[in-house]
């Protein structure tokens, strides 16, 4: 089973722009909505390639009501933990004569004092050995500092594989728990080492600092330069692919989506990198936040070219 986790869902109302100008009246040339918060994403897009997942999700509001019905009608299979809160919304600017893709996030509410021990209880009442965690995305106001740790560790507990795709102080403190794979974008890990990285080496000599740290893999995107697998004893490069961006919401989340479905299908590496190159192709070319048309995945992952660097 792929489990998925979103602290802190939201609605993203993605607004197309022609040439947008600040402090200047713009007019809007198309407005959608779509349910997101980047585990959301992850179990949108495991559906769209056909896999299976639980997305956990924490709403309350009126926005929480529009969540649930529209993973419903699009077929998600999800545990809900209500709050009384409203669920955010967050505001996603597309320029389509400049190519700019702006993201306004809301915090979100405060969680309520139940919350925390709700969503811990049912992590740790309903993983077992072998099934995956998958982490991604913001926490709500109200929910301890180490509450992504806590998901860690009842998962850990189990036997169960769990990846994380967090930013800021929230990776930084995650890693302790020892997850079996991050995916820090490459700015994330800058960030993290507190460094400007301008060549592959290193980006592979810092994830291997993480790797004595404990964590089985560390997969780092980097945009049009590809995606890095590093574990102990390999670094594998998986080459992007060129398409016609249209929206770039959605793209890790369509990684970690592609990693999280392989892996539990016991893909190898190459394999694996090959399926989350081409998920996120796939969402890059999709207008607005909804997920990505996976018509395109089959041929995406023949073209996708995977170099063994070690």
């Amino acid at each position: 089973m792929i489990l998925t986790v979103t602290l802190n869902p939201a609605i993203d109302r993605t607004i197309e722009i022609e040439n947008l100008e600040v402090d200047k009246v713009n007019r809007t040339l198309k407005v959608r909505k779509d349910i997101g918060g980047k585990g959301i994403n992850v179990s949108k897009t495991i559906l769209a390639m056909g896999g299976d997942s639980l997305a956990t999700i924490i709403v309350g509001g009126p926005n929480g009501d529009f969540i649930l019905k529209e993973a419903q009608q699009m077929g998600l299979k999800t545990k809900v933990i209500l709050n009384k809160g409203n669920t955010r919304e967050n505001i996603k600017i597309v320029d389509v004569v400049n190519k700019t893709y702006t993201d306004i996030n809301e915090p979100g509410p405060d969680a309520d004092e139940a919350v925390e021990e709700e969503i811990l209880s049912f992590i740790g009442s309903t993983l077992s050995e072998n099934d995956f965690l998958v982490l991604s995305g913001s926490s709500l106001k109200g929910l301890s500092d180490d509450i992504f740790n806590k998901m860690v560790e009842k998962a850990n507990q189990v036997g169960a594989y769990t990846m994380v795709d967090v930013e800021g102080e929230k990776l930084r403190t995650v890693i302790e728990s020892k997850p079996s794979l991050i995916k820090p974008n490459i700015h994330e890990l800058e960030a993290l080492f507190n460094t400007s990285i301008t060549r592959i080496e290193e980006v592979v000599s810092y994830a291997q600092k993480l790797i004595e740290k404990g964590l089985q893999t560390v997969v780092v995107s980097m945009g049009e330069k590809g995606l890095l697998w590093i574990d102990e004893n390999t670094v594998y490069l998986g080459e992007a692919l060129k398409v016609d961006v249209k929206s770039t919401v959605g793209a890790g989340d369509a990684i970690v989506a592609g990693l999280a479905k392989s892996l539990n299908e016991k893909r190898n590496v190459e394999e694996t990198l090959r399926v989350a190159i081409s998920a996120a192709s796939c969402v890059i070319e999709t207008e607005g936040s909804k997920t990505g048309n996976m018509a395109s995945l089959n041929t995406y992952i023949s073209k996708v070219d995977i170099v063994k660097l070690v």
